[in-house]
């Protein structure tokens, strides 16, 4: 075996997605860490331009990175290595946040031809899996979503709340709503919904912070507690969730594209507030997104 097939090789094998892209930014190598992160095989991606309606990233705020800012283009016309905190969109629907470093390549003269990126999952929430599995043994989880139920988000929210009153460590929460889920189902079935919920429920948990929790509530609704928390990082979370959901694209088994946006209420706990209370002020603010335009946040 030649010394460039054992690397390529070894680097196939690796669990960081590893990719190599010519001048064009035409994918040339992809590895199996990249297929497992991205839902996108080899033979799917390989002699693709990497803005082909693959990866689509995009940053915190909507921006189309991969058509306005790309940090790979910025490597391959510099010339210099570069990082970047970016949201992938995987072949299932949803959004990955991944941190992604870009070196360039170089031909036998020394000229630049190409540029290889490492990106890894970067939702930092391996700590919960142990725990996770544990709490899945006690019929704590949706079995459709796979997210904590309301069962257990009420328990979660019992202790935040005791937390707070005795030690005042900051509390806050995130009613989300999928706006019009009524006519998903109406026009696209069931089914369709299902597929959204599924979708929607790995963007959200994929996209907040380690010690945060998604869970779904009921119906097409879910709640996210968040700890050490203030309104205006409340604000920016729920800002940026809402953007990576209306950011990406949804499709029935037909094909058909499914237009797709969330409402979210927050708030924070403040001194007097008992679960029920917080609960019903964020509810309030949901309904106030709602009734505003959909598609936003209203905090308070």
């Amino acid at each position: 075996m030649r010394h460039n097939d054992r690397c390529l090789k070894i680097l196939d094998e690796m669990s960081e997605g590893i990719y190599f892209v010519d001048m064009e930014r035409r994918i040339v190598f992809w590895n199996k860490g990249a297929e497992a992160i991205t839902g996108f095989n080899s033979a799917e991606v390989t002699g693709s331009l990497c803005y082909d309606n693959i990866l689509r990233h995009i940053d915190e705020f909507g921006v189309n990175l991969c058509q306005n800012g790309c940090p790979l283009q910025h490597t391959l016309d510099k010339g210099l290595p570069n990082t970047a905190d970016v949201y992938l969109h995987h072949k299932d629907g949803h959004r990955i946040p991944v941190h992604v470093s870009i070196s360039p390549s170089y031909d036998g003269s020394g000229r630049i031809n190409g540029a290889v990126e490492i990106f890894f999952n970067n939702s930092a929430r391996s700590a919960l899996i142990e725990e996770v599995d544990r709490l899945r043994s006690q019929a704590l989880f949706d079995n459709l979503t796979g997210l904590p139920n309301r069962r257990f988000l009420d328990m979660t929210m019992s202790t935040r709340m005791g937390e707070f009153s005795r030690y005042g460590v900051e509390t806050g929460i995130l009613f989300v709503d999928i706006d019009d889920f009524k006519g998903i189902n109406d026009s696209f079935s069931h089914l369709a919904g299902d597929k959204i919920l599924s979708i929607i429920s790995k963007t959200l948990n994929g996209n907040v912070r380690n010690n945060d929790f998604v869970g779904r509530w009921g119906g097409d609704e879910f709640l996210i507690i968040l700890s050490r928390i203030d309104i205006e990082i409340l604000q920016r979370i729920a800002n940026k969730l809402i953007t990576l959901v209306s950011s990406s694209s949804y499709y029935d088994d037909d094909g058909r594209s499914i237009p797709v946006s969330i409402s979210a209420g927050g708030t924070v706990a403040q001194p007097g507030d008992t679960v029920m209370s917080i609960f019903s002020r964020a509810d309030k603010l949901l309904y106030e997104s709602k009734q505003n335009g959909k598609n936003r946040v209203s905090v308070r």
